[in-house]
């Protein structure tokens, strides 16, 4: 890999952002930004948001400052959809990245989202792919990861209608039209509220699933009570943007998204990453739960 100033002078036209909400993430933040460094087209900017963190996060990314190039952001109204919002106020590339403090960009992930952005003028906005990492059994998930990763790199984008924080590229002139169209309240689904957003301003947005990223499954270690609240957001930013399809579409997969939810949730309580191992709820003695993004008041 040729050294980071020379792959910084390598720049075509574009200009690509990045923005990183962090609340609390001093295990995972720093992760996250090594695995920007290794890009073979590095952002041309990384802002990253701190949510105000009471640990060691901005330890971690003061780290960074000098081997990216890196802004450090407060925004001190506690919740995801405030981060991001001053994230991408505040970027100055004609494309947004956007991505979880837990998110693992595979090293082509700006140079593919550049790719695709230039590839069609329409195009408004990307959802990328993801695996999920942190569940039980490494050898199988890393054997499932390549085949899934194999299946990612042979299929052809597709249009949808749904961005996922943790892995998205928006343009930054798509992000000014769907501004006005936020409902804009904390206690919302901010990914849905955003796709809805943009669905409104009649935007473009594409499933690339060369677009790749690990992903924590962290999510799922939130309590039952959290994780159901979580789940309601979905409907509630539903019925926020008066989107009476998706209401009905939402009513009909109710029992499937939950039964998903219920899975991956009875697994993370019962499962020791750091020993690799199911490990029932009751004997964890050093268990901590996920912090859920979404701000429930």
């Amino acid at each position: 890999m040729p050294p980071a100033e020379l792959r910084y002078s390598v720049r075509v036209t574009l200009r690509l952002s990045l923005v990183i909400p962090v609340y609390n993430e001093e295990h995972y933040i720093g992760a996250c930004l090594e695995a920007v460094t290794r890009q073979i087209r590095l952002p041309d900017e990384v802002i990253v948001v701190d949510n105000g963190s009471t640990d060691a996060s901005r330890s971690v990314i003061d780290g960074f400052v000098g081997r990216l190039q890196m802004t450090v952001l407060s925004e001190s109204r506690q919740g995801a959809m405030y981060a991001r919002d001053a994230g991408f106020d505040a970027a100055t590339g004609e494309v947004i990245g956007r991505i979880d403090a837990d998110t693992l960009l595979d090293p082509h992930w700006c140079e593919r989202v550049e790719q695709y952005i230039e590839s069609d003028p329409e195009l408004d906005a990307i959802a990328g792919s993801q695996f999920f990492y942190e569940l039980p059994w490494k050898r199988l998930q890393e054997r499932q990861r390549t085949a899934a990763l194999d299946t990612y790199m042979n299929t052809e984008p597709s249009v949808t209608d749904a961005l996922s924080g943790n892995n998205m590229a928006i343009r930054k002139t798509a992000w000014e039209k769907a501004k006005p169209h936020l409902v804009g309240r904390a206690d919302l689904h901010e990914d849905m509220d955003l796709s809805m957003a943009l669905k409104k301003s009649s935007a473009l947005l594409w499933y690339a699933p060369r677009v790749f990223a690990d992903v924590s499954a962290r999510r799922f270690r939130s309590s039952r009570k959290e994780l159901l609240q979580y789940g309601r957001t979905m409907m509630d930013t539903a019925v926020a943007h008066d989107d009476q399809e998706l209401v009905n579409a939402l009513k009909k997969n109710k029992y499937a998204i939950g039964l998903n939810f219920a899975i991956l949730w009875a697994i993370e309580q019962n499962y020791d990453p750091d020993k690799d191992r199911i490990v029932p709820f009751f004997l964890r003695k050093d268990k901590k739960e996920r912090v859920s993004p979404v701000a429930i008041p």
